[in-house]
This record gives C-alpha cells, structure tokens and sequence, in this order.
C-alpha cells in the first residue's frame, strides 16, 4: 500500500511540477492563447486566483469532463492586472473556486 501511494505521489508531482517558466498570455475576443495554444472562449468555464504573500496563481477552468485547469504563476503581477483584460471579454471569475488539497499540500511541502 506504501509503495502504490508512492508511485502515486511521484506521477502526480512530475505531472504538475511546472511552475516558474515564464508564459506569453494574449487575450482576444474569441479565447486566449497561451504560449502559442489557442484556448477558444467556448471551451473556457472561467477563471479564478490563488493569491496570498506566499503564492500567486491565475487558474482557468476548462469546460467538459473532469476537473480539468490550467494553472499558471502570475509572478510579480496582483489579480487586478489579469482581471481588466479578461473582463474586456466579459470572461466569468470564478470567485467560489479556491485551491484543491492535493495543490495545497504541494505548495506547503515544496514539491
């Protein structure tokens, strides 16, 4: 049973170990694209922050099966930088949303 929750731990680490490159975020009327992955506006359920002293991350909701985000460092930039632009589109903030547990503990251990 250790050794499942292990090779559990360590796949989902190495999936989600990205974080401090930087990304090129362009919003347009029709979805944003990212790093030269267009995200069309359909496809999109929203958007919402995990920001705090310690952490600061823009996360959109996709829409369609699963739980599926992209999760992006916001750097040196507050929520308020991102919200302008995505509201020009009228792009929903998903402000119920908060940070999942798996992602919390990962922050907190720093994996």
């Amino acid at each position: 049973m250790a050794f499942t929750l292990f090779i559990a731990v360590a796949v989902y680490f190495f999936a989600h170990r990205k974080g401090d490159e930087d990304h090129e975020v362009q919003v347009f009327e029709n979805g944003i694209l990212i790093d030269r992955k267009f995200i069309e506006k359909e496809k999109l359920k929203g958007y919402w922050f995990v920001y705090d002293q310690t952490v600061g991350v823009i996360n959109f909701q996709l829409s369609g099966k699963g739980n599926r985000k992209i999760s992006l460092q916001m750097g040196e930039h507050n929520p308020d930088f991102f919200r302008s632009e995505l509201k020009s589109i009228e792009f929903e903030e998903l402000a119920d949303k908060k940070e999942s547990l798996m992602d919390l503990w990962i922050r907190a251990l720093k994996l």
